[in-house]
């Protein structure tokens, strides 16, 4: 399996990061634009930032959001408070909405729409980029939460996770995207990285994707029954 282990996170952050561009890339070689959707959190900021300075036809690429909280525009807890400073010129963005007079489920037809719009019915983005979070969630697709069962909606509207209503783009939305990238650093992402290894149903994450999905996180990570089966990769970019 494509384990990708950096010794530390700045490097597993570059090394997403060339993976990034050399994806988008590629998927340009055969198609007139790329659609993208990319998540939040604390780890991907410094490969986002590299992604985004990369000299790639920003003008053919379209921009989406995996997951969002449901608060105000400019809000510190909003990914996109985070991502939009880093956006390159010409991107072609679609941030989900921020606006508190609208109800959660409209806030989910009017993204599915934009959605659809952009990347058919139904929708098939070209990329997506997905984190760990330690107790297996990955997107806004909690444990045991309601929206991991929806089966017949691209986006679902999660009540609450972790102090905020979120959006989120659906299990299925996700397992049809044709390439997918994932990051993790921390010792805390040893438990549930072991779950993804071994397909764990019982976490949202192992139900998204497959095994040969490029999988990209720091030494501390990985756990330490497996550390041999994966030795660390360090600078050299893995083909």
């Amino acid at each position: 399996m494509p384990l990708h282990v950096s010794p530390d996170c700045p490097t597993a952050c570059r090394q997403a990061s060339a993976y990034l561009t050399e994806c988008v890339a590629s998927v340009l070689k055969g198609k007139d634009h790329c659609t993208i959707a990319l998540s939040g959190g604390s780890t991907p900021w410094p490969m986002l930032a590299e992604f985004f300075a990369q000299p790639l036809p920003w003008t053919k690429i379209h921009l989406f959001q995996v997951d969002e909280r449901l608060v105000p525009e400019g809000a510190p807890e909003r990914n996109w408070t985070h991502l939009s400073p880093l956006i390159p010129s010409g991107l072609v963005i679609h941030p989900v909405p921020a606006d508190p007079s609208i109800c959660a489920d409209e806030l989910v037809n009017i993204y599915e729409t934009d959605l659809i719009q952009t990347c058919g019915h139904p929708p098939v983005l070209d990329l997506i980029h997905l984190g760990l979070g330690s107790d297996g969630h990955t997107a806004s697709l909690a444990p045991d939460d309601p929206a991991l069962r929806i089966e017949d909606r691209f986006v679902a509207a999660v009540a609450s996770f972790r102090g905020h209503s979120r959006l989120t783009l659906t299990r299925p939305t996700l397992n049809r995207g044709r390439h997918r990238v994932w990051l993790a650093c921390g010792s805390d992402k040893q438990d549930a990285l072991a779950r993804w290894i071994a397909r764990d149903r019982t976490i949202p994450a192992s139900g998204i994707g497959t095994l040969a999905d490029p999988f990209f996180c720091d030494r501390s990570a990985v756990p330490l029954d497996a550390r041999n089966r994966f030795p660390v990769l360090g600078s050299r970019m893995p083909h």
